[in-house]
């Protein structure tokens, strides 16, 4: 009786090491087969852990490709409707150019300007159907917004778009234009006979070929009375500007003298744009005084409004249609900045998945060549065990046998 107790006992260590070597084997043959070491918490709880935050972020990174490559074709497609707008107001500009010609009349120019409001139509038909995806691009209604350029928040790239629409474009007609003036004031001896005169003197500039010497003509004046009011202008060629000064001055009999106010209103032809002010001092003694002032450097068009009907018109056109030129190789430059940015976010959100995927897969690929091992191992053990179980379930019937042979 004892026997078969024995052999029970060894049976049942053989059967539950035959059971453990083929869960080993198949648990080594789906790592090998299936690439990843990880299928469940209980092969490592952590790994697992990292491994789920890694894939929400690839994930996530997926989602960013499309969103920079939907953000780079919406960018094309504003540049692509800058460029033939800037096309439009090039062909304005040869017309107007043609309109300045003293040789055409007004028939001549009348052809002309159905042309270019055609192209003004055309310009804010280009404004108001521009769109991506039935977003509005050039007309005012996109602003600033922001694409998602990252898996997290916070990782958003600003896109502005400009406005196109004519009546709101307005264009400056020459800037850079006297940006700065140096200035002497000369002022006489003041006696009770005699009058006065002030003399303007403005540095040259990029478009002053030599210095000039605005004159006043002299004004009577004695001492207590008020001195008039003067003003004195230039044609620099585009511009032209009064400069003068308004109200009265006591003209004092002794002490340090007294101040006025000038002023320096700058105008181009038609438009009106601005004022600079400053306070001078003029002595009672001959003397010199210098003083430093700006002149307001541009003007504007509203671009809804140019035409070439006079000559003077189509100077002005000219003038707008350079602005305008030179607005909208602005805005592309803005665009194309912001498609270098996304292009590099991409290479860089490229970069990052790729470092993630690798610490991914280091956490989560399989070692081929150890799980192989094991593999090998786990079998070799796994038949053992099978063979001594099978010589331990055909021990009963041989030790009967040899007990039979021996009675």
């Amino acid at each position: 009786m004892s026997g078969i107790i024995f052999n029970s006992y060894q049976q049942s260590v053989f059967s539950n090491q035959t059971k453990v070597q083929q869960s080993f084997v198949a648990d080594s043959s789906t790592k090998i087969t299936s690439g990843q070491r990880i299928h469940s918490a209980g092969d490592d709880a952590a790994g697992l852990q990292l491994s789920n935050r890694l894939n929400f972020q690839t994930s996530g990174m997926n989602v960013s490709f499309r969103n920079i490559n939907e953000g780079l074709s919406m960018l094309e497609v504003a540049d692509a409707a800058i460029e033939e707008s800037t096309s439009i107001f090039q062909r304005v500009r040869e017309l107007a150019v043609r309109a300045s010609n003293g040789s055409l009349g007004q028939t001549e120019r009348d052809s002309i300007q159905v042309e270019i409001t055609a192209l003004k139509d055309e310009l804010d038909r280009i404004s108001e159907t521009t769109s991506f995806g039935g977003e509005k691009l050039l007309n005012g209604a996109f602003g600033s917004k922001t694409l998602q350029v990252g898996a997290d928040a916070g990782e958003g790239l600003s896109i502005t778009m400009p406005d196109l629409t004519l009546d709101k474009m307005t264009m400056n007609s020459d800037p850079e234009l006297f940006k700065n003036a140096n200035s002497y004031f000369s002022v006489k001896d003041v006696t009770s006979a005699e009058g006065d005169y002030i003399i303007w003197e403005v540095e040259k500039g990029p478009l002053i070929d030599n210095w000039i010497q605005l004159n006043v003509p002299s004004d009577t004046a004695t001492y207590g009375s008020d001195f008039g009011y003067w003003n004195a202008s230039y044609d620099g060629g585009n511009t032209w500007g009064a400069i003068m000064y308004y109200g009265d001055f006591l003209i004092p009999s002794e002490g340090s003298g007294d101040s006025f106010l000038v002023r320096a209103p700058t105008y181009d032809d038609n438009t009106y744009e601005g004022n600079e002010s400053f306070a001078l001092t003029i002595q009672t003694i001959g003397g010199e005084l210098r003083a430093q002032g700006h002149i307001i450097d541009d003007a504007d068009y509203d671009m809804k409004d140019i035409n070439v009907n006079t000559m003077d018109d189509a100077q002005n056109t000219i003038n707008a249609a350079d602005g305008a030129i030179r607005y909208l190789d602005q805005e592309r430059s803005k665009i194309a900045a912001t498609q270098n940015k996304l292009e590099h976010s991409l290479n860089n959100l490229a970069e990052n998945q790729t470092n993630i995927e690798t610490a991914k897969g280091k956490i989560l690929d399989t070692d081929l060549a150890k799980e192989t091992s094991k593999y090998t191992l786990h079998t070799m053990l796994q038949n053992a065990s099978s063979a001594v179980l099978s010589q331990a379930k055909n021990l009963p019937a041989n030790r009967l046998q040899l007990m039979r042979q021996l009675s």
